[in-house]
């Protein structure tokens, strides 16, 4: 079996410190948006194989801010059983429900979709994310300006008139069956590929907006430096029109 050792607090990295060291990637997910589209991965420093003792480390990647957190190591056994022993991960904080992922060459179709689904119970949001999905399928550009027009309806434009906010609807979280199916829909290279095209567009529009604005945030990381380390975190996962690894 693996087993994911977490530290009770986490140790801020630099990206710097990792880069160009080998990693394998075990979650990696991201939100298409327009004002700073987000890749998030967790990693293995190091080829991820039998009999090994691997750092873990937590990745964010948005144009105007990046870092890494060592969050623990795994001890790898001769074998593993990744749906069971990935659960520690799994109940990890990992932000906002993702729109997309990469799943991981570490898992089959069958371990990668029950895996993503107890990644989408646990997410913050992921039933309104699985409805906007749905309702815009295939067509990530349209369900973002409709999320951005309703944020501004419903959030920006009540500030701006000294409104009250609504409340915000409850989070129910997802049954799992409803998570498997979202898992399934996110896992298919269709919505993987539109979703890859979307964010690297958004990655290009969110900068040009903040320098069409005056550069107020600091742009840190170029759609460049992002394809690079996209590649790096998609090594080892099934990266789709990707050649074969």
């Amino acid at each position: 079996m693996a087993v994911f050792e977490l530290h009770a607090a986490f140790v801020e990295q630099s990206i710097e410190d990792i880069e160009g060291l080998p990693i394998s990637t075990l979650l990696c997910g991201g939100n298409v948006n327009p004002f700073g589209p987000t890749l998030s991965a967790v990693v293995s420093i190091g080829e991820f194989g039998a009999a090994r003792t691997l750092p873990l480390v937590y990745l964010m990647l948005n144009p105007f801010a990046q870092w890494a957190h060592e969050i623990g190591r795994c001890v790898i056994g001769n074998t593993w059983t990744p749906v069971s022993d990935m659960e520690p991960l799994l109940n990890l904080d990992l932000g906002s429900c993702p729109s997309f992922v990469l799943p991981s060459l570490l898992f089959d179709d069958a371990q990668a979709i029950e895996i993503h689904a107890g990644w989408f119970q646990r997410a913050r949001e992921a039933r309104a994310v699985w409805n906007s999905i749905k309702a815009h399928a295939g067509d990530p550009w349209t369900r973002v300006d409709v999320e951005v027009a309703n944020a501004l309806e419903n959030y920006a434009l009540p500030v701006l008139r000294g409104d009250k906010l609504p409340e915000s609807p409850p989070d129910v979280p997802l049954e799992f069956e409803e998570a498997l199916k979202f898992s399934e829909y996110v896992l298919s290279p269709g919505h993987m590929e539109t979703e890859l095209q979307a964010l690297s567009g958004s990655w290009k529009h969110a900068i040009d907006l903040q320098r069409n604005a005056g550069n107020r945030l600091p742009v840190t990381m170029d759609v460049e430096a992002f394809i690079t380390w996209l590649g790096a975190i998609a090594r080892t996962c099934r990266f789709p029109s990707a050649p074969a690894h």
